[in-house]
C-alpha cells in the first residue's frame, strides 16, 4: 500500500510539473507574439497539440524544443526547469548575437542601433524595471483602446 501512495505522489508531481511547463510554454509563445495556430503551422502540427502542451496535458516533444531553440532562441532550461532567462544569451547559430535570436528590428533597419542601445540599457536593473512598467502601461492602454474603452481621467476641460 505504501508503494501505491508513493506512485500517486510521483504522478501528482509529474502532473504539477507538466502544468508548470505548459504555463511557461504559453508565456513564451505570447512573448514571441504568435498565436497557437501560427505556432502549430510552424511546427506542422494540429493546433490542439499546442493547446495540450499549454494546458499541461503533455510535455512538448524534443523536435518542438529544438525548433524553438533554433528559431527563437528559447532557453530549454528555462522552459523545463525555470533555470536561467527565457531566451539564450547567445544566438544558437553562433552568429555572435547577444539579443534574443529574432529581435523585432534587424540589422540594416535604421532603428537597429537604437534597439541595441535599448537592449544594453535593459541590463541595468532599475532601467529595466522602469521600461517594463512603461510597457505594461502601454499594453493596458492599447488593450482598452482596441476594445473601444477610452480613459478620460487625464483629460483637461477646455
Amino acid at each position: 500500500m505504501d508503494k501505491m501512495n508513493e506512485n500517486d505522489k510521483n504522478m501528482q508531481k509529474i502532473d504539477f510539473y507538466r502544468i508548470e511547463v505548459g504555463v511557461r510554454f504559453k508565456v513564451f509563445r505570447e512573448i514571441i507574439d504568435i498565436t497557437q495556430s501560427q505556432l502549430a503551422a510552424e511546427l506542422d502540427v494540429p493546433q490542439f497539440e499546442i493547446v495540450e502542451i499549454e494546458e499541461g496535458r503533455v510535455f512538448p516533444n524534443t523536435l518542438f524544443l529544438h525548433y524553438l531553440y533554433e528559431e527563437y532562441g528559447l532557453n530549454i532550461n528555462w522552459l523545463m526547469a525555470k533555470v536561467g532567462p527565457m531566451f539564450n544569451e547567445k544566438d544558437p547559430k553562433n552568429l555572435g548575437a547577444t539579443y534574443p535570436v529574432r529581435p523585432p528590428v534587424r540589422e540594416g533597419d535604421p532603428r537597429f542601433e537604437l534597439y541595441k542601445e535599448l537592449m544594453e540599457l535593459m541590463e541595468i536593473p532599475a532601467i529595466k524595471r522602469s521600461i517594463e512598467a512603461a510597457l505594461l502601461e502601454i499594453k493596458t492602454l492599447l488593450k482598452k483602446e482596441s476594445r473601444g474603452v477610452t480613459d478620460t481621467t487625464d483629460e483637461t476641460p477646455d
